[in-house]
């Protein structure tokens, strides 16, 4: 006759505890694989909207070059005024881009960069306006990038002064040709655009512009007399 050993009371506690112990293990190895595949999908995303953006402002600063227009309402042949406007939060520049179908309007595309509720926006028309609200149904928008808390942007000049250090004749600005008496008919040096987003991190691009030189220029224009 064969006897069926019980299991005591005593066992099941221990068994239960054990089983218990190992569960609150799986789970929580588990859990911190969940965290870390969410982690990386974030890391991800974050990294592909970065790339993005520095294609997009590679694109545009890396090709500024200088545009002369005619000034609105000015007299027939009277002087031009560059179309680059560098504010401290906005940008309006001339850019080369690729011409890639039939329709594209030339090989010169003006853009604004600015924030705009929280998007960091380029404003794209196929010709400059001096009021960029009169773009009208030929302008386009993109969004370069979202939950923008603040943009800025610094403009590299090289001083003329060649008694001094090469170090030191790279000045920054803040502000680029906004000086009306005194029109500049060039463009910066360098442009560094510094983005602040909504969670506090900060990433800066610097690139040096296609044409910055001393009789470089696009458009209708004269050589300088010497």
């Amino acid at each position: 006759m064969i006897r069926r050993r019980r299991f005591t009371l005593l066992e099941l506690i221990v068994a239960v505890a054990v089983f218990s112990m190992v569960m609150v293990v799986l789970y929580g190895f588990g859990r911190q694989v969940t965290v870390a595949w969410e982690r990386m999908r974030r890391d991800q995303r974050a990294m592909a909207r970065l790339m993005s953006l520095d294609r997009a402002l590679d694109g545009m600063l890396a090709n500024a070059v200088p545009f002369l227009w005619p000034e609105p309402d000015a007299d027939v042949g009277s002087s031009e005024k560059l179309v680059f406007e560098g504010r401290g939060d906005s940008l309006l520049l001339a850019t080369l881009h690729r011409v890639s179908t039939e329709d594209t309007d030339g090989a010169i595309r003006f853009v604004r960069l600015a924030l705009r509720d929280g998007d960091l926006v380029a404003e794209y028309a196929p010709r400059p306006f001096w009021d960029w609200d009169e773009t009208g149904e030929g302008g386009e928008i993109s969004i370069l990038a979202k939950d923008v808390r603040e943009v800025s942007f610094l403009y590299a000049d090289f001083l003329p002064d060649k008694d001094a250090a090469w170090e030191d004749r790279l000045e920054w600005f803040s502000e680029w040709d906004l000086d009306e008496d005194k029109p500049r008919t060039e463009i910066p040096l360098a442009i560094m655009v510094t983005v602040t987003w909504q969670n506090g991190n900060v990433e800066s691009w610097l690139r040096r512009t296609a044409g910055q030189g001393y009789r470089e220029r696009f458009g209708k224009w004269a050589p300088r007399k010497e």
